[in-house]
């Protein structure tokens, strides 16, 4: 019993950590925003990141958004292929946490589950933060 209760605790934090460690890389590798929206990125939000980082001319920004509009059809191709995939593993490791966890637990997970669904973007969720305001009148940047 003792056992199992240890195995459990130690699937838990290992599941955790991943969540944590993919998260951060994630976050590093896109920012906040961009992942919050990376089932749906907008290409609106990349031209006005990508032109604040870098200082885009207006030629500059329409050819970027013009590039993410043609790659478009192509990265949602890829996320068609591989969500199923992806949604069968995270299931597994869903069956495999809540089998570890006693029926409070289990409503409580249940929980967390539905509050992540809930902020993610796309169907079932809210489609994530409002873009941020336009830049100051005299800056040519958007």
């Amino acid at each position: 019993m003792i056992r199992s209760r240890w195995a459990a605790a130690g699937l838990l934090a290992a599941a955790l950590l991943v969540g944590a460690v993919a998260g951060v890389a994630a976050h590093a590798a896109w920012g906040r925003r961009a992942f919050v929206k990376l089932r749906h990125p907008d290409p609106e939000m990349a031209v006005r990141h990508l032109s604040r980082e870098l200082d885009l001319s207006p030629s500059q920004r329409d050819s970027v958004r013009a590039a993410l509009e043609r790659a478009r059809p192509a990265l949602d191709s890829i996320w068609s292929d591989c969500r199923p995939r992806f949604q069968a593993v995270q299931q597994r490791l869903t069956a495999e946490i809540a089998a570890q966890l006693d029926s409070t637990q289990r409503r409580k997970f249940e929980k967390l589950r539905q509050r992540f669904e809930r902020m993610r973007p796309g169907p079932g969720g809210p489609p994530g933060p409002p873009p941020p305001p336009p830049p100051p009148p005299g800056d040519d940047r958007r």
